[in-house]
């Protein structure tokens, strides 16, 4: 059992399947949407053998991860200190002076 502030996500793989059979599904996305909805997690459909959406869902984590601590610290509400940015995967800032929060 996660601890009551974990962020958990339920992610379908290998969608890069579908391409070739779009029957080969064992469970149907409004199934997993359905269950994860019901169990307070987050569901993503993703490509280990391709990548496909894995950055998106790393990116969401990220995210949320970043939401969660200026929860607990009381931040939410302030304007976010514009030196602070979230770390995206894969993407280039112009300014590489700037401050990244990973959250970690």
């Amino acid at each position: 059992m996660a601890e009551k502030n974990c962020i958990t996500y339920l992610v379908g793989n290998k969608i890069d399947l579908l391409d070739n059979n779009k029957n080969i599904r064992e469970v149907s996305i409004e199934e997993a949407q359905k269950y994860a909805k019901e169990n307070g997690l987050r569901f993503y459909e993703a490509s280990a053998l391709t990548s496909e959406r894995i950055n998106d869902c790393f990116e969401d984590l990220l995210q949320e991860i970043y939401n969660e601590r200026r929860k607990i610290k009381g931040k939410l509400n302030e304007p976010i200190d514009k030196t602070t940015k979230v770390l995206y995967l894969n993407k280039t800032t112009e300014d590489n002076d700037k401050k990244f929060d990973i959250c970690c």
